[in-house]
């Protein structure tokens, strides 16, 4: 089963992230660089099974003594003696050396020391502590390059690294096993759209760095009075390397190399250079592990009990498998937990806004009830007259028609609808069909309720007369009637 490895690198303000799997002696990094936030940094350590954090540290102090033959166990106090004797007496700090001996035969009898503050240290344990069960290493970053590049390419003897972030560059002299000799953090990057969008600042930032590089051979020369690196390994990404092909980078007796393969499952050589702040933790020698000592003595006082602890597992082997059981169930209870707080916030947050629209809509209730008091009450007056007008027949003409509210009825809203005119027929009977058929299409009609019908000869003295007036009255339906129909 693959191990779920997270790499972690803090230096100034930029904090970064890598999910590796590795399967054997196999890294698979998994995707590309991430940002880390405050939110995002427990979510990433609940993830991963082991944790790797590297930081730049300021005042991290790299030096290879030549001490005295003693024994191993007097080993650690001389060393504690030196480096207290360099960064003074009252400094809480925290010193690590290399127990082997370094392969540069110049380089024989001098150990390599790292020396950290605790000041810088505490801020570091303090944020990883909710995880310090998957805090595997803590180590300077210098250190993650300088091993990093010893596996990358071997050199006989020590070399230079490079490598270029966005605001800083990293340059480092290590020997030929990746042991940090000299480390320093520069004020000089270059990002990635840097290149594409001012060949000025490219070239302003190789020239800046060949110059930054000689003075790193001077400085290593009267230290170690050695002969400068003559290789420089430089882990940077595409603008970099597109830059280079510009403007060549200048440096006396110094040689340039880019990374020409990868150990990395997945990763191709060109992609190295921006992840190598986060990929070379995982090579970093154990002695240069700077976890708090009491978490590092309670692993040690683990591993011896670690026969007894296999004895009771077999002991318990049907206990482990329900206890292994007990965890699933946990885990699936818990992401169940988090699915449904999640959609409990989200309908949540969906009744307040519900709450807030029928607030908003709470002052349109007093003009509903106006509408029903007030306009449901009349006739509906733009479609009144259309229907009116749909059931008159040719030969009947209309004088008057008016509609006024009802003041005999006893219901309030009742309107009464007049209509007067006359009939023009060839004969008697056939003027009061016409008249009768002309009240059935207003009775039919969902406005107009047929109350009474009167009429009469417009000539009674006439013999044969052909037209008849006619008066008519008629209940109108208002809009508060009129809703169940569909008119």
């Amino acid at each position: 089963m693959a191990r779920k490895l997270l790499s972690l690198c803090r230096f100034g303000d930029d904090y970064h992230a890598l999910k590796v799997e590795k399967q054997g002696d196999v890294f698979a990094p998994l995707g590309a660089l991430q940002e880390v936030t405050p939110g995002s940094l427990a979510d990433l350590c609940y993830w991963a099974d082991e944790i790797f954090f590297a930081g730049a540290f300021p005042t991290s102090l790299y030096t290879w003594d030549e001490l005295p033959k003693v024994g191993k166990k007097y080993l650690p106090a001389l060393i504690d003696k030196s480096v207290q004797a360099k960064v003074g007496i009252g400094i809480a700090v925290s010193s690590r050396f290399y127990r082997g001996v370094p392969v540069e035969e110049v380089d024989r009898d001098r150990t390599p020391v790292l020396t950290i503050s605790h000041q810088e240290l505490q801020p570091v344990w303090r944020e990883l502590l909710p995880c310090k069960e998957k805090l595997k290493r803590i180590a300077p970053l210098p250190s993650a390059l300088a091993r990093l590049a010893a596996s990358l390419f071997k050199s006989s003897r020590s070399f230079m690294v490079a490598w270029v972030a966005r605001r800083t560059t990293e340059i480092v002299v290590a020997s030929p096993e990746g042991l940090v000799k000299i480390a320093r953090s520069v004020p000089i990057g270059l990002a990635e759209g840097d290149a594409d969008l001012s060949g000025f600042a490219t070239e302003r930032f190789i020239v800046d760095l060949g110059r930054e590089l000689a003075l790193t051979q001077t400085f290593f020369k009267q230290e170690f009075r050695q002969a400068a690196p003559a290789e420089i390994l430089l882990l940077a990404g595409a603008a970099v390397t597109r830059g280079l092909e510009r403007f060549p980078l200048n440096v006396v007796g110094l040689t340039v190399r880019m990374p020409d393969s990868s150990p990395f499952a997945g990763l191709e050589p060109e992609q190295i250079g921006p992840l190598a702040h986060l990929l070379g933790l995982f090579a970093v020698p154990e002695e240069f592990n700077f976890l708090p000592p009491e978490l590092v003595s309670g692993r040690r006082s683990q591993r011896l009990y670690t026969f007894a602890y296999a004895a009771l597992a077999v002991t318990f082997i049907g206990a482990g498998a329900w206890l292994f059981q007990l965890k699933m169930e946990k885990e699936r209870l818990r992401r169940s937990y988090a699915g449904s707080l999640a959609r409990y916030e989200e309908l949540k947050e969906r009744v307040v806004a519900l709450q807030r629209d029928v607030k908003s809509l709470r002052p349109l209730q007093g003009w509903e009830a106006y509408y029903n008091e007030v306009y449901r009450q009349r006739p509906p007056w733009s479609k009144l007259l259309a229907e009116l007008a749909l059931k008159v027949a040719p030969e009947i003409v209309l004088d008057d028609f008016n509609v006024q509210p009802d003041k005999k009825s006893q219901v309030r809203g009742e309107w009464l609808g007049a209509i007067s005119g006359s009939v023009r027929a060839v004969d008697w009977q056939a003027g009061l069909e016409r008249l009768r058929f002309f009240g059935s299409e207003l009775e039919s009609s969902s406005i107009f309720v047929v109350r009474n019908l009167s009429y009469v000869p417009k000539k009674l003295s006439a013999p044969g007369a052909r037209v008849f007036s006619f008066k008519m009255e008629l209940h109108v339906r208002t809009e508060a009637e009129l809703m169940p129909h569909a008119i």
